[in-house]
Protein backbone atom coordinates (compact mmCIF):
# COMPACT_ATOMS: atom_id res chain seq x y z
CA UNK A 1 0.00 0.00 0.00
CA UNK A 2 2.95 2.67 0.85
CA UNK A 3 4.44 1.73 -2.18
CA UNK A 4 1.14 2.77 -4.44
CA UNK A 5 0.94 5.67 -2.76
CA UNK A 6 4.43 6.60 -3.14
CA UNK A 7 4.31 5.72 -6.62
CA UNK A 8 0.96 8.36 -7.22
CA UNK A 9 3.56 10.92 -5.15
CA UNK A 10 6.34 10.43 -7.89
CA UNK A 11 3.74 11.24 -10.46
CA UNK A 12 1.73 14.17 -8.91
CA UNK A 13 5.46 16.28 -8.49
CA UNK A 14 6.61 15.49 -11.47
CA UNK A 15 3.73 15.61 -13.90
CA UNK A 16 2.86 19.02 -12.45
CA UNK A 17 6.59 20.08 -12.39
CA UNK A 18 6.52 19.13 -16.19
CA UNK A 19 3.86 21.37 -17.18
CA UNK A 20 5.11 24.20 -15.46
CA UNK A 21 9.35 23.58 -16.24
CA UNK A 22 8.88 25.39 -20.07
CA UNK A 23 8.40 28.68 -17.74
CA UNK A 24 10.84 27.75 -14.95
CA UNK A 25 13.69 27.20 -17.88
CA UNK A 26 13.36 30.30 -19.51
CA UNK A 27 14.18 32.35 -16.76
CA UNK A 28 16.39 30.14 -14.94
CA UNK A 29 18.14 30.68 -11.81
CA UNK A 30 21.01 28.66 -12.41
CA UNK A 31 22.94 27.57 -15.59
CA UNK A 32 21.84 24.58 -17.80
CA UNK A 33 25.20 22.08 -16.55
CA UNK A 34 24.86 23.17 -13.19
CA UNK A 35 20.92 22.95 -13.19
CA UNK A 36 21.64 19.05 -14.63
CA UNK A 37 23.97 18.00 -12.56
CA UNK A 38 21.43 19.02 -9.75
CA UNK A 39 18.86 17.34 -10.95
CA UNK A 40 20.37 14.47 -11.80
CA UNK A 41 21.63 14.28 -7.97
CA UNK A 42 18.21 14.76 -6.43
CA UNK A 43 16.96 11.79 -8.62
CA UNK A 44 19.88 9.24 -7.80
CA UNK A 45 19.47 10.53 -3.79
CA UNK A 46 15.32 10.11 -4.05
CA UNK A 47 16.19 6.07 -5.20
CA UNK A 48 19.07 5.57 -2.69
CA UNK A 49 16.60 6.82 0.19
CA UNK A 50 13.41 5.15 -1.76
CA UNK A 51 15.68 1.36 -1.73
CA UNK A 52 16.69 1.73 1.93
CA UNK A 53 13.00 2.99 3.38
CA UNK A 54 12.06 -0.22 1.99
CA UNK A 55 10.98 -2.58 5.00
CA UNK A 56 11.49 0.18 7.39
CA UNK A 57 8.74 1.80 9.52
CA UNK A 58 9.62 5.29 8.03
CA UNK A 59 6.59 6.52 5.70
CA UNK A 60 7.73 10.33 5.43
CA UNK A 61 11.17 9.23 4.57
CA UNK A 62 9.26 6.86 1.25
CA UNK A 63 7.33 10.05 0.30
CA UNK A 64 10.59 12.23 0.80
CA UNK A 65 12.13 9.94 -1.81
CA UNK A 66 9.38 10.11 -4.08
CA UNK A 67 9.34 13.96 -4.34
CA UNK A 68 12.96 14.03 -4.91
CA UNK A 69 12.84 11.35 -7.73
CA UNK A 70 9.43 12.83 -9.70
CA UNK A 71 11.48 16.82 -8.93
CA UNK A 72 14.64 15.26 -10.39
CA UNK A 73 12.76 13.52 -13.29
CA UNK A 74 10.96 16.27 -14.67
CA UNK A 75 13.92 18.78 -14.09
CA UNK A 76 16.05 16.28 -16.18
CA UNK A 77 13.70 15.88 -19.11
CA UNK A 78 13.31 19.53 -19.15
CA UNK A 79 16.92 20.10 -19.85
CA UNK A 80 16.64 17.10 -22.37
CA UNK A 81 13.83 19.24 -24.60
CA UNK A 82 16.24 22.40 -23.96
CA UNK A 83 19.12 20.89 -25.11
CA UNK A 84 17.14 20.02 -28.53
CA UNK A 85 16.15 23.19 -29.35
CA UNK A 86 18.60 24.27 -31.88
CA UNK A 87 19.40 20.47 -32.68
CA UNK A 88 16.28 19.54 -34.32
CA UNK A 89 17.71 17.66 -37.31
CA UNK A 90 19.01 15.35 -34.70
CA UNK A 91 15.89 14.67 -33.68
CA UNK A 92 13.96 11.85 -35.61
CA UNK A 93 15.98 9.38 -34.10
CA UNK A 94 15.83 10.47 -30.25
CA UNK A 95 12.62 8.37 -29.47
CA UNK A 96 13.66 5.24 -31.04
CA UNK A 97 16.77 5.04 -29.50
CA UNK A 98 15.57 5.80 -26.30
CA UNK A 99 12.99 2.80 -26.68
CA UNK A 100 16.53 0.77 -27.59
CA UNK A 101 18.09 2.29 -24.51
CA UNK A 102 15.34 1.48 -22.15
CA UNK A 103 14.83 -1.81 -23.66
CA UNK A 104 18.24 -2.78 -22.69
CA UNK A 105 18.41 -1.18 -19.56
CA UNK A 106 15.37 -2.93 -17.88
CA UNK A 107 16.11 -5.90 -19.70
CA UNK A 108 19.74 -6.04 -18.04
CA UNK A 109 18.13 -4.97 -14.76
CA UNK A 110 16.13 -7.82 -15.19
CA UNK A 111 18.47 -10.36 -15.58
CA UNK A 112 20.80 -8.78 -12.47
CA UNK A 113 20.40 -9.25 -9.10
CA UNK A 114 18.49 -6.97 -7.29
CA UNK A 115 21.39 -5.45 -5.44
CA UNK A 116 23.33 -4.73 -8.32
CA UNK A 117 20.12 -3.71 -10.36
CA UNK A 118 19.65 -0.97 -7.61
CA UNK A 119 23.13 0.34 -7.95
CA UNK A 120 22.62 0.38 -11.83
CA UNK A 121 19.45 2.65 -11.26
CA UNK A 122 20.82 5.03 -9.25
CA UNK A 123 23.76 5.45 -11.12
CA UNK A 124 22.01 6.12 -14.89
CA UNK A 125 20.47 9.71 -13.77
CA UNK A 126 24.48 10.42 -12.95
CA UNK A 127 25.26 8.99 -16.73
CA UNK A 128 22.45 10.87 -18.31
CA UNK A 129 23.93 14.15 -16.84
CA UNK A 130 27.33 12.75 -17.94
CA UNK A 131 26.10 12.57 -21.57
CA UNK A 132 24.37 16.08 -21.10
CA UNK A 133 27.76 17.79 -20.29
CA UNK A 134 29.83 15.92 -22.46
CA UNK A 135 27.47 17.20 -25.44
CA UNK A 136 27.20 20.58 -24.17
CA UNK A 137 31.16 20.92 -24.17
CA UNK A 138 31.13 19.39 -28.29
CA UNK A 139 28.49 22.20 -29.05
CA UNK A 140 27.86 25.83 -28.42
CA UNK A 141 25.96 26.25 -25.50
CA UNK A 142 21.95 26.59 -26.18
CA UNK A 143 21.00 27.47 -22.52
CA UNK A 144 23.32 30.44 -22.31
CA UNK A 145 23.55 31.82 -25.85
CA UNK A 146 23.80 35.36 -24.95
CA UNK A 147 23.42 38.45 -22.67
CA UNK A 148 19.37 37.78 -23.34
CA UNK A 149 18.51 34.42 -23.19
CA UNK A 150 15.74 33.55 -25.16
CA UNK A 151 14.16 30.07 -24.71
CA UNK A 152 13.53 29.03 -28.44
CA UNK A 153 14.52 30.48 -31.61
CA UNK A 154 12.06 29.47 -34.24
CA UNK A 155 12.91 29.11 -37.71
CA UNK A 156 13.51 32.25 -40.08
CA UNK A 157 10.74 32.96 -42.38
CA UNK A 158 10.30 35.33 -45.02
CA UNK A 159 6.74 36.04 -43.63
CA UNK A 160 6.41 38.50 -40.62
CA UNK A 161 6.57 36.95 -37.14
CA UNK A 162 2.78 37.36 -36.55
CA UNK A 163 1.84 34.60 -39.24
CA UNK A 164 4.59 32.50 -37.40
CA UNK A 165 2.63 33.10 -34.24
CA UNK A 166 -0.54 32.39 -35.58
CA UNK A 167 0.92 28.68 -37.30
CA UNK A 168 2.27 27.68 -33.69
CA UNK A 169 -0.87 29.10 -32.36
CA UNK A 170 -2.63 25.85 -34.70
CA UNK A 171 0.26 23.72 -33.71
CA UNK A 172 -0.42 24.09 -29.92
CA UNK A 173 -4.37 23.41 -30.28
CA UNK A 174 -3.70 20.61 -31.95
CA UNK A 175 -0.70 18.91 -29.22
CA UNK A 176 -3.18 19.80 -26.48
CA UNK A 177 -5.62 17.68 -28.34
CA UNK A 178 -3.56 14.98 -28.71
CA UNK A 179 -1.69 14.60 -25.39
CA UNK A 180 -5.67 14.47 -24.04
CA UNK A 181 -5.94 11.62 -26.13
CA UNK A 182 -3.35 10.26 -24.96
CA UNK A 183 -3.16 11.02 -21.87
CA UNK A 184 -7.10 9.64 -21.72
CA UNK A 185 -5.97 6.41 -22.94
CA UNK A 186 -2.81 6.35 -20.69
CA UNK A 187 -5.57 6.50 -17.60
CA UNK A 188 -7.77 3.90 -18.80
CA UNK A 189 -4.62 1.77 -19.26
CA UNK A 190 -3.37 2.08 -15.47
CA UNK A 191 -6.94 1.34 -14.70
CA UNK A 192 -7.03 -2.09 -16.35
CA UNK A 193 -4.67 -3.11 -14.18
CA UNK A 194 -7.04 -2.68 -10.69
CA UNK A 195 -7.29 -6.57 -10.50
CA UNK A 196 -4.99 -8.31 -8.35
CA UNK A 197 -2.58 -11.01 -10.11
CA UNK A 198 -1.77 -14.46 -9.24
CA UNK A 199 2.15 -13.79 -10.86
CA UNK A 200 4.47 -11.58 -9.92
CA UNK A 201 3.78 -8.33 -10.83
CA UNK A 202 7.45 -7.74 -12.20
CA UNK A 203 7.25 -10.87 -14.16
CA UNK A 204 3.88 -9.25 -15.48
CA UNK A 205 5.03 -5.41 -16.18
CA UNK A 206 8.67 -6.16 -17.56
CA UNK A 207 8.25 -8.87 -20.50
CA UNK A 208 5.13 -6.58 -21.09
CA UNK A 209 6.84 -3.10 -21.49
CA UNK A 210 9.61 -4.61 -23.34
CA UNK A 211 7.41 -6.09 -25.95
CA UNK A 212 5.74 -2.25 -25.98
CA UNK A 213 9.12 -0.94 -26.40
CA UNK A 214 9.88 -3.57 -29.49
CA UNK A 215 6.82 -2.53 -31.17
CA UNK A 216 7.55 1.61 -31.47
CA UNK A 217 11.31 0.15 -32.75
CA UNK A 218 9.42 -1.85 -35.06
CA UNK A 219 7.28 1.57 -36.01
CA UNK A 220 10.09 3.68 -35.90
CA UNK A 221 12.21 1.27 -38.57
CA UNK A 222 9.18 0.73 -41.14
CA UNK A 223 8.64 4.48 -40.97
CA UNK A 224 12.88 5.28 -41.31
CA UNK A 225 14.12 2.65 -43.36
CA UNK A 226 11.37 2.20 -45.42
CA UNK A 227 10.75 5.90 -46.08
CA UNK A 228 6.90 5.95 -45.13
CA UNK A 229 5.17 8.88 -43.97
CA UNK A 230 4.70 8.39 -40.13
CA UNK A 231 0.97 8.20 -39.24
CA UNK A 232 -0.13 8.69 -35.68
CA UNK A 233 -3.74 7.32 -36.19
CA UNK A 234 -2.99 4.11 -37.80
CA UNK A 235 -0.95 2.83 -34.92
CA UNK A 236 -3.22 4.67 -32.49
CA UNK A 237 -6.29 2.99 -33.54
CA UNK A 238 -5.11 -0.23 -33.11
CA UNK A 239 -3.52 0.20 -29.31
CA UNK A 240 -7.22 1.20 -28.81
CA UNK A 241 -8.43 -1.63 -30.64
CA UNK A 242 -6.08 -3.64 -28.00
CA UNK A 243 -6.98 -2.05 -25.24
CA UNK A 244 -11.16 -2.52 -26.50
CA UNK A 245 -9.56 -6.34 -25.89
CA UNK A 246 -8.18 -6.01 -22.52
CA UNK A 247 -11.53 -4.90 -21.08
CA UNK A 248 -13.37 -7.52 -23.09
CA UNK A 249 -10.22 -10.14 -21.26
CA UNK A 250 -11.53 -8.29 -18.05
CA UNK A 251 -15.00 -8.65 -18.69
CA UNK A 252 -14.74 -12.35 -19.53
CA UNK A 253 -14.12 -15.35 -16.52
CA UNK A 254 -11.16 -17.05 -18.47
CA UNK A 255 -8.86 -18.58 -15.92
CA UNK A 256 -5.89 -16.27 -17.35
CA UNK A 257 -7.93 -13.08 -18.44
CA UNK A 258 -6.86 -11.09 -15.68
CA UNK A 259 -3.30 -11.48 -16.31
CA UNK A 260 -3.44 -11.36 -20.23
CA UNK A 261 -5.14 -8.00 -19.70
CA UNK A 262 -2.36 -6.70 -17.24
CA UNK A 263 0.00 -7.13 -19.66
CA UNK A 264 -1.76 -6.05 -22.84
CA UNK A 265 -2.16 -2.58 -20.75
CA UNK A 266 1.47 -2.62 -19.84
CA UNK A 267 2.82 -2.79 -23.44
CA UNK A 268 -0.15 0.16 -24.84
CA UNK A 269 0.57 2.31 -21.94
CA UNK A 270 4.00 1.93 -23.50
CA UNK A 271 3.40 2.20 -26.59
CA UNK A 272 1.30 5.28 -26.44
CA UNK A 273 4.12 7.16 -24.41
CA UNK A 274 6.82 6.52 -27.40
CA UNK A 275 4.24 7.19 -30.07
CA UNK A 276 3.34 10.22 -28.73
CA UNK A 277 6.59 11.28 -28.56
CA UNK A 278 7.95 9.92 -32.12
CA UNK A 279 4.93 12.20 -33.32
CA UNK A 280 6.35 15.14 -31.59
CA UNK A 281 9.72 15.15 -32.81
CA UNK A 282 8.06 15.16 -36.40
CA UNK A 283 6.36 17.94 -35.89
CA UNK A 284 9.24 19.89 -33.77
CA UNK A 285 11.27 19.53 -36.81
CA UNK A 286 8.77 21.31 -38.90
CA UNK A 287 9.45 24.75 -36.38
CA UNK A 288 5.83 24.59 -34.91
CA UNK A 289 6.92 25.24 -31.10
CA UNK A 290 9.69 24.74 -29.33
CA UNK A 291 11.35 20.87 -28.37
CA UNK A 292 11.13 22.06 -24.48
CA UNK A 293 7.69 22.59 -24.40
CA UNK A 294 6.87 19.79 -26.65
CA UNK A 295 8.91 17.20 -24.51
CA UNK A 296 7.28 18.78 -21.47
CA UNK A 297 3.76 18.59 -22.50
CA UNK A 298 3.49 15.16 -23.93
CA UNK A 299 5.73 13.25 -20.93
CA UNK A 300 3.47 15.38 -18.49
CA UNK A 301 0.27 14.04 -20.36
CA UNK A 302 1.04 10.65 -19.39
CA UNK A 303 2.18 11.05 -16.53
CA UNK A 304 -1.15 12.97 -15.77
CA UNK A 305 -3.08 9.69 -17.17
CA UNK A 306 -0.89 6.86 -15.07
CA UNK A 307 -1.50 8.99 -12.11
CA UNK A 308 -5.86 9.28 -12.90
CA UNK A 309 -5.72 5.62 -13.64
CA UNK A 310 -3.49 4.44 -10.60
CA UNK A 311 -5.63 6.95 -8.29
CA UNK A 312 -8.57 5.76 -9.28
CA UNK A 313 -7.59 2.17 -9.34
CA UNK A 314 -6.71 2.48 -5.36
CA UNK A 315 -9.34 4.91 -4.72
CA UNK A 316 -12.47 2.25 -5.94
CA UNK A 317 -10.08 -0.90 -4.45
CA UNK A 318 -9.78 1.34 -0.89
CA UNK A 319 -13.66 1.87 -0.55
CA UNK A 320 -15.10 -1.46 -2.64
CA UNK A 321 -12.19 -4.03 -2.44
CA UNK A 322 -12.11 -5.63 -5.83
CA UNK A 323 -15.57 -6.22 -6.10
CA UNK A 324 -16.81 -7.82 -9.50
CA UNK A 325 -20.15 -6.74 -9.93
CA UNK A 326 -19.14 -3.39 -9.77
CA UNK A 327 -16.45 -3.66 -11.66
CA UNK A 328 -18.37 -5.28 -14.29
CA UNK A 329 -20.05 -1.79 -15.98
CA UNK A 330 -16.61 0.06 -15.29
CA UNK A 331 -15.32 -1.86 -17.65
CA UNK A 332 -18.15 -1.94 -20.21
CA UNK A 333 -18.07 2.05 -19.91
CA UNK A 334 -14.08 2.22 -20.57
CA UNK A 335 -14.96 -0.02 -23.55
CA UNK A 336 -17.79 2.47 -24.80
CA UNK A 337 -15.06 5.58 -24.10
CA UNK A 338 -12.55 3.61 -25.93
CA UNK A 339 -14.86 3.71 -29.02
CA UNK A 340 -15.66 7.39 -28.49
CA UNK A 341 -11.46 8.08 -28.27
CA UNK A 342 -11.25 6.03 -31.17
CA UNK A 343 -13.89 8.04 -33.40
CA UNK A 344 -12.66 11.86 -31.53
CA UNK A 345 -9.02 10.21 -33.16
CA UNK A 346 -10.21 9.39 -36.18
CA UNK A 347 -11.91 12.78 -36.64
CA UNK A 348 -8.48 14.87 -36.03
CA UNK A 349 -6.74 12.82 -38.69
CA UNK A 350 -6.54 15.42 -41.19
CA UNK A 351 -5.18 18.16 -38.68
CA UNK A 352 -2.58 15.72 -37.63
CA UNK A 353 -1.04 14.60 -40.92
CA UNK A 354 -1.12 18.07 -42.22
CA UNK A 355 0.72 19.19 -38.35
CA UNK A 356 3.31 16.30 -39.45
CA UNK A 357 3.33 16.54 -42.99
CA UNK A 358 3.31 13.92 -45.63
CA UNK A 359 7.00 12.51 -46.08
CA UNK A 360 6.47 10.94 -49.20
CA UNK A 361 5.49 13.55 -50.85
CA UNK A 362 7.55 16.48 -49.61
CA UNK A 363 10.57 13.72 -50.72
CA UNK A 364 9.60 14.02 -54.20
CA UNK A 365 8.63 17.69 -54.39
CA UNK A 366 11.88 18.72 -52.42
CA UNK A 367 14.25 16.75 -55.07
CA UNK A 368 12.67 18.88 -57.65
CA UNK A 369 12.51 22.07 -55.58
CA UNK A 370 16.60 21.34 -55.11
CA UNK A 371 17.01 20.80 -58.94
CA UNK A 372 15.13 23.82 -59.88
CA UNK A 373 16.73 25.85 -57.32
CA UNK A 374 13.35 26.52 -55.42
CA UNK A 375 12.81 28.64 -52.25
CA UNK A 376 11.78 26.71 -49.18
CA UNK A 377 8.76 29.17 -49.79
CA UNK A 378 7.86 28.17 -53.22
CA UNK A 379 8.81 24.29 -52.25
CA UNK A 380 5.92 24.49 -49.18
CA UNK A 381 3.46 25.85 -51.95
CA UNK A 382 4.88 23.19 -54.36
CA UNK A 383 4.07 20.42 -51.84
CA UNK A 384 0.64 21.51 -51.63
CA UNK A 385 0.28 22.12 -55.72
CA UNK A 386 1.16 18.52 -55.67
CA UNK A 387 -1.51 17.41 -53.77
CA UNK A 388 -3.97 19.23 -55.99
CA UNK A 389 -4.79 22.06 -53.46
CA UNK A 390 -6.19 25.67 -54.58
CA UNK A 391 -4.77 28.73 -54.37
CA UNK A 392 -7.79 29.65 -51.90
CA UNK A 393 -7.07 26.53 -50.07
CA UNK A 394 -2.97 27.36 -49.81
CA UNK A 395 -3.80 30.92 -48.71
CA UNK A 396 -5.71 29.78 -45.72
CA UNK A 397 -3.46 26.80 -44.97
CA UNK A 398 -0.26 29.16 -45.12
CA UNK A 399 -1.76 32.06 -43.76
CA UNK A 400 -0.72 34.33 -46.85
CA UNK A 401 -2.57 36.23 -49.30
CA UNK A 402 -3.72 35.65 -52.63
CA UNK A 403 -1.43 36.79 -54.74
CA UNK A 404 0.80 36.27 -52.74
CA UNK A 405 0.42 32.51 -53.27
CA UNK A 406 -0.26 33.77 -56.62
CA UNK A 407 2.93 35.05 -57.22
CA UNK A 408 5.18 32.51 -55.41
CA UNK A 409 3.38 29.92 -58.11
CA UNK A 410 4.40 32.14 -61.72
CA UNK A 411 7.81 32.01 -60.01
CA UNK A 412 7.84 27.96 -59.16
CA UNK A 413 6.15 27.89 -62.97
CA UNK A 414 8.98 29.93 -64.58
CA UNK A 415 11.98 28.17 -62.47
CA UNK A 416 10.65 24.45 -63.82
CA UNK A 417 9.88 26.06 -67.16
CA UNK A 418 6.05 24.65 -67.38
CA UNK A 419 2.78 26.63 -68.18
CA UNK A 420 0.26 25.00 -66.41
CA UNK A 421 -1.00 23.48 -62.91
CA UNK A 422 -0.88 19.80 -64.57
CA UNK A 423 1.94 19.94 -65.53
CA UNK A 424 3.55 20.97 -62.63
CA UNK A 425 2.00 18.08 -60.57
CA UNK A 426 3.07 15.89 -63.64
CA UNK A 427 6.55 17.18 -63.08
CA UNK A 428 6.59 16.94 -59.13
CA UNK A 429 5.01 14.05 -58.70
CA UNK A 430 7.93 12.02 -61.36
Amino acid sequence: MLGNISWLVSLLTCSVLLFLMPRLLHRPLLSGNVFMAAASATVCLGTVLMHFSYGQDVPWLFFLASVLTGVGSAGMWGLWGQRYEKKTRSLGMVAPLSALVVCLFILFCWLIPEEASFVLCAALPLVSAALYLASARQDASILDPGPSPTPYSAPQAAEPESLSTLDRRKALTVLVKLCIFVGGACALCSFGRIAPLSADGEHVAVPSILAGMGIILLISWRNEKMNHTFDFVRPARWLLLLEVVTFALLLSDLPFGTELAARLSFAISTCFDFLLFMCLTRVIQRGAFSSTVAFCISEGSVQVGWLLGDAGAAAFVSFFGYATELLRPLYALAICLLFAVMLFIIDQQGSLRKLIGDRSNRESVESTSRAFHLSPRETEIAVLLSQGRSVPYISDELFLAKSTVETHVKHIYKKTGVHSRQELIDLLRS
